[in-house]
Formats: structure tokens, sequence, C-alpha cells
């Protein structure tokens, strides 16, 4: 079985409702992208590989490409050109977002690294930008459509461009809960001497996970170019997916968070939380599917009649025993969707 045929089958999704109705011109989809499920590709060049693999099996819409050392002309140039251009898709928007923007959307609270790691990290990334003439930080959200006469893959996908710095950005927007739906995480561990810590175990990033209790699903990866890394143990409580085939052109493994530690994972449709509780608001009830690890799925009711303007949504879903018992389970994912449910009292 291939990675896509595998996360098709058991982790397809439709298309964020944003990102479907996308026009282009319209006011900058931010907020909403950070709502959605999101695959994180830190030291990113212009490898599109996790596109082609979560993209490819509608398993994810949004990604994120961050690296201090490419620029925006070379994302623009080379990701639908080339001999190395994503294939099948055509550019339906590309927007430039603002310093103030970008904040605005992810304010950063909290460091999640004691103050003389941060010190040598902010050095040694300065270092590393200096000596490789790094050009000026941006931030580009580019939306793609995929093309009438091909037929494979997600309809609509969405990459954040950021030229910065890989570790920091998880910090911010994953550790810090701006973005909450951390779906897959493309480690690849050389860069070319212009990484200035690793990715994997032991590194910055790792510590970032462990001390915001922030972890991928998924992670893809190259067991062979990354020797620190044994059978399933790249971070803690992962393993690999056995059965499936490697992927690209570097033969990367897929490897999956092991259930039984706390990882099921909450999907909305509509993805952006206070869109979902407005709704939730008239109809006081939802539909609640239970994913479980081998691939079935069982519906019922999610009844919230005592739910108010002021009660937290994430907070009651967690509280509630599907969620506190879906380890024990074996239930990998809670989704909760309005299909066919209309206002209580109508």
């Amino acid at each position: 079985m291939t990675q896509i045929e595998y996360l098709k089958k058991n982790y397809a999704e439709a298309t964020p409702t944003w990102l479907k109705f996308y026009s282009k011109g319209q006011a900058t989809p931010l907020a909403e992208f950070l709502h959605s499920r999101i695959v994180y590709y830190p030291g990113s060049g212009c490898d599109w590989h996790p596109i082609e693999v979560f993209g490819g099996s509608c398993s994810a819409h949004c990604f994120i490409y961050v690296d201090y050392l490419l620029s925006e002309a070379e994302v623009v140039g080379t990701l639908l050109q080339g001999e190395y251009g994503l294939e099948g898709y055509q550019l339906l928007d590309s927007v430039p977002i603002s310093e103030t923007e970008l904040r605005r959307a992810i304010p950063w609270k909290k460091h999640y690294l004691p103050p003389d790691e941060l010190l040598r990290a902010a050095e040694a990334a300065r270092g590393i930008r200096d000596g490789g003439n790094a050009p000026a930080p941006y931030a580009r959200l580019v939306v793609l459509e995929r093309k009438a006469d091909w037929h494979e893959g997600a309809e609509r996908i969405a990459v954040l461009f950021l030229g910065a710095d890989g570790h920091a950005t998880f910090e911010a927007v994953f550790a810090n809960r701006n973005a909450t739906n951390l779906f897959g995480f493309l480690l690849q561990e050389h860069g070319f001497g212009t990484n200035y810590d690793r990715w994997g175990k032991g590194g910055l990033c790792d510590k970032i996970m462990q001390r915001s209790k922030v972890f991928p699903r998924f992670v893809l990866t190259d067991a062979e170019e990354c020797p620190r890394h044994a059978d399933g143990g790249l971070y803690d409580g992962y393993q690999k997916i056995h059965g499936l085939d490697r992927s690209g052109s570097r033969e990367r493994d897929l490897y999956e968070r092991a259930t039984g530690i706390g990882t099921c994972e909450i999907v909305l449709n509509p993805s952006d939380p206070k869109e979902f509780k407005r709704i939730l608001l008239m109809t006081r009830r939802a539909n609640r599917v239970r994913v479980y690890a081998d691939g079935q799925h069982k519906s019922d009711i999610w009844h919230a009649k005592a739910f108010t303007e002021n009660s937290d949504l994430m907070g009651n879903i967690k509280s509630s025993s599907a969620y506190r018992r879906a380890s024990a389970n074996s239930v990998i994912r809670l989704e909760f969707n309005f299909d066919g449910i209309y206002p209580s009292g109508s």
C-alpha cells in the first residue's frame, strides 16, 4: 500500500469550507488557515513532497513552508514551473502578508526554551543568515487549484511560505496554540550545513514539542539520512507504519504518533472554532463521529443543551467521556459536523 492510499483511506477530509469558496482578491483568510489541518516543513527549500503525499491523499489541504535562505522569488518561480514543479495545479492567488498581519494572527506569548538556549539559537541563526546572504524576511499565502484535466489529489491547496527561522516559527505557531491542528511534519535533518540545530530527537524543536506537549500526528522522514533515528524513535512516541511503500526521491517513511498517549485528534467542520460555536448555539447539537485505529467509524449526536456564549468549546469537547476515554477505546479522531442538523426548535 502506498502512503497516499493509507492516508486517503483513514484520514481524508473535505476541502475546508473557507478554502473551497475562496476567491481571488478577497480578504486574507489567515485565521481560517490556522484553524485548518496543517503540515509543517521547516528548512523546506523547494521540496514539494509533503504536498504530494498529504495533499495527494486529501488528508491535509494547508501547509506551512519555512526557510530563511529561500527567497520569495524562488518560491513563486519554482512552485509550479520547471522540472521539479508541482504537477496538476494552477495558481489561484498569491497574497503577501505584512508583518503586522502576521503578528496579529500569531501572537507570541510564551517561550518554551530557557533564556540561554534562546540566546544561543538566535546567535547561531543570525550567523548562518548573515553568512549565507539570506533574503529579507517575508510571508506569502499561495492558493492553488487543481487543473480541470487533473483528477488526483486535493481540489485546492493553501501554502503559507515564511522566510523565517523554523524553530522559532514552530514555537510561535504551534507551541503557542495559534494553530491547533498540527497534522504532519516533514523532518529533513541534514540541511546541507544550513541548519544550526538538528530537527530530530534531542534538538531544539523536540524540546519545544516536549515542553509544550504539541506533537504532529505524522512525521515523514528518511531514516537512512537521519542516523540519529532508530526505527520508531525519531521522537518519543512514534512508530513506523509498516507495510507502506516509501515515497519521494529520498524514499521517506511515514511515522505515526502511537495511540494510547493522548493523541486523539479533534476535527471541526466548519474548521473555525468561532464559526462552529456560532452554529452550535443555534442547533444545540452536532454529529459526532468516532474514528478508530482500525478504520471503523461510529456516529452519534453530541447534545449541547447547556452550551452558552461564554462556554469553552474545546474545553467542553475534551471534558466529555468520548474524548477522555478515546485512548482506552482506540479512538484516534473525533469529528464534529452539522450535516442534516437544523436549529433547535425548527
